[in-house]
């Protein structure tokens, strides 16, 4: 005990005497300056403590919790090290150095700079100029990016982006552990590092292998501005954080970096119980800092837009592109075909071009037979000197959707019953929300409860509260044959003899989508019923489910039909559902819908109507 005393006092008069150095050396108001918002910012601090969990991140033993210490134990660490070279502290914070430099003028009471070899390095390479916000699209099938993604890219003072930098926040995670994967990425179970990428390497992953369509906004910020961001970006890539799906994000990370040079905008404080994606974009065009945006079309949208601005192409035509792509047919005499106009040639072969582009990543085609093959490609259509140029139609961008959470207010009647109702969802789309900047034929809702009152019984119920619910109907075509599926996982009272009652519901279901007017599904759908009141009363579903989708401008509809099968312990009961339900879109953020629900169950028939208003937010 002695001895930890001893040890104790010294560290405390280590500290002082430290502390008085550093006061005569600079004569600052170092107390002043450790609450400087720049200096927090340049630690992540919030509420109280950093987000940064990496112990090597922080300077003093304290450094998390106490900026003051972090900023003495900084300067000491400046001014006293003997590294000469790239292991030397303002080597490793260079951020911080340039911020503290610029205010205690640090460089005139150094012997000596070190040589950080390392540093400079990377900033060659890097080059810093100018720098943008990408925000990829939804991807469905991961749980981590259903919602998009956001990342940085720093531009070279270069015309072409591709020779940018993707800086990048993500879990360091596997999403093969399956229950394991989501339950540590709700749980903060994973660690998160920022990461450095050649941004085409961004684009082969999202653009082609992922199909995801990138929205490039250009942000307003000066060329110093940019270099002090990658300075930070140096000092931070090495360090973790404990990374949370739905809030300390790859979204809401890549904010950090914004506000080290604009932290009286205060980026991440818009942000505490979720972090949206696309929320990010909204607050950064809000501060003004978006100036400009470019849209870059993925694989599969550059492929249907081609055949869609070519109506000319039948389907013998995209058969044969596709087989000219896989080399199933000799290119020479293609060339030579008579039969097919010079003009319908060159659109064929331009279309076996970006289908060979899109079918060689998909496939991962070896780099060598890749080469060869895209040489020949683009030599046989060189033969043919007619422009067919590819014009994409711009869909919405993401900020333009509606917001993520939801109210609703709704009024109707439960099989002649009266009743009014509530439901409150946090996010995020749902197939009778308007479309526009979302994946057409998408819902993901999670999670979402609905109160149910009946003013002439007096009683009010929880009627239904959806824990996840999932589901993507992708159209499929000639070339692409994505399947279509849905999972719900719900709380929910349904109809079993003449009344409602709770159960816990899973369902889940696989199918087919097609598109022409209208969007339509067909697919099996599976799933259980637990009773929680009578375990006899639990059931296994399964049957085939219709979904026909018409959606306007201003106006969709949606047409369910479900008939199925109910297997009880003592015997099986047929059943069909109808759902019917019509969105008025009165704005941005605010519509009407009109449903109604028919089931018929064991020889009852049973019905819900309603209106509602609803208002995202």
């Amino acid at each position: 005990m002695k001895s930890l005393k001893r040890y104790k006092k010294s560290l405390k008069a280590g500290f002082f005497a430290c502390l008085l150095f550093i006061h005569n050396a600079l004569s600052y108001d170092l107390e002043t300056l450790s609450h400087n918002p720049k200096w927090l910012k340049l630690l992540h601090f919030k509420n109280g403590k950093s987000e940064i969990d990496d112990p090597k991140f922080f300077l003093s033993k304290e450094g998390k919790t106490n900026p003051y210490k972090e900023l003495v134990a900084t300067i000491q660490a400046f001014l006293e090290s003997k590294e000469r070279g790239d292991n030397h502290p303002i080597c490793k914070f260079p951020a911080r150095f340039q911020f503290l430099d610029s205010l205690l003028k640090l460089k005139s009471k150094l012997s000596f700079f070190p040589e950080c070899k390392e540093l400079n390095k990377f900033l060659r390479e890097i080059n810093p100029q100018k720098i943008s916000i990408i925000f990829s699209d939804y991807y469905i099938n991961s749980p981590a990016s259903m919602y998009g993604h956001t990342f940085l890219r720093i531009d070279p003072p270069f015309k072409s982006p591709l020779l940018g930098y993707a800086v990048n926040y993500a879990a360091n995670a596997d999403a093969k552990e399956g229950l394991m994967y989501y339950i540590k990425g709700l749980t903060g179970g994973y660690k998160g590092f920022y990461s450095i990428f050649p941004y085409y390497k961004k684009i082969f992953e999202y653009a082609n292998l992922e199909s995801r369509n990138l929205w490039e906004y250009s942000l307003n910020l000066k060329p110093e501005e940019v270099r002090f961001i990658t300075l930070h970006i140096w000092e931070i890539k090495d360090h973790y954080s404990y990374y949370y799906f739905f809030d300390k994000n790859c979204s809401y990370q890549i904010l950090y970096l914004i506000d080290i040079v604009h932290p009286e905008y205060n980026l991440t404080e818009h942000f505490n119980l979720w972090t949206i994606p696309v929320d990010t974009i909204r607050v950064l065009k809000e501060k003004g800092l978006i100036i400009n945006l470019h849209f870059r079309p993925s694989a599969t949208t550059l492929i249907s837009e081609f055949i869609k601005g070519n109506p000319d192409i039948n389907k013998n035509d995209i058969s044969m592109a596709q087989k000219i792509a896989r080399f199933e047919i000799n290119i020479k005499n293609f060339l030579k075909e008579k039969s097919i106009s010079t003009v319908k040639k060159a659109k064929i072969l331009e279309l076996s071009k970006n289908l060979f582009l899109y079918f060689s990543i998909k496939e991962k085609l070896p780099q060598k037979v890749y080469k060869k093959r895209l040489l020949k490609l683009l030599s046989a259509r060189s033969k043919i000197p007619v422009k067919i140029p590819i014009k994409v139609k711009k869909p919405y961008p993401p900020e333009y959707g509606h917001k993520p959470a939801k109210i609703s207010f709704e009024a109707g009647s439960e099989n002649g019953k009266k009743f009014i109702s509530t439901t409150v969802r946090t996010a995020y789309h749902q197939l009778e929300d308007r479309d526009t900047g979302f994946l057409k034929g998408s819902e993901i809702m999670f999670p979402a409860i609905t109160l149910k009152n009946f003013p002439d019984r007096n009683k009010t119920v929880i009627d239904n509260i959806t824990f996840i619910k999932i589901i993507s109907i992708s159209p499929r075509n000639i070339i692409f044959k994505p399947t279509s599926w849905l999972v719900n996982f719900s709380y929910q009272r349904d109809w079993i003899n003449k009344q409602k009652k709770p159960f816990i519901n899973f369902e889940t279901g696989f199918g087919l989508g097609y598109e022409s007017h209208f969007l339509y599904y067909i697919g099996i759908s599976s799933g259980a019923q637990i009773n929680l009141y009578n375990s006899k009363n639990s059931r296994l579903i399964s049957g085939i489910k219709f979904i026909s989708i018409y959606s306007g401008r201003k106006i969709k509809h949606i047409f369910s039909i479900y008939p199925r099968l109910l297997f009880y312990t003592n015997n099986i009961t047929k059943s069909v559902k109808f759902n019917y339900k019509s969105s008025f879109f009165i704005s941005q953020n605010t519509s009407v819908t009109a449903s109604l629900n028919y089931v018929i169950l064991g020889g009852r028939n049973f019905y819900q109507f309603a209106f509602s208003t609803n208002r995202f937010f």
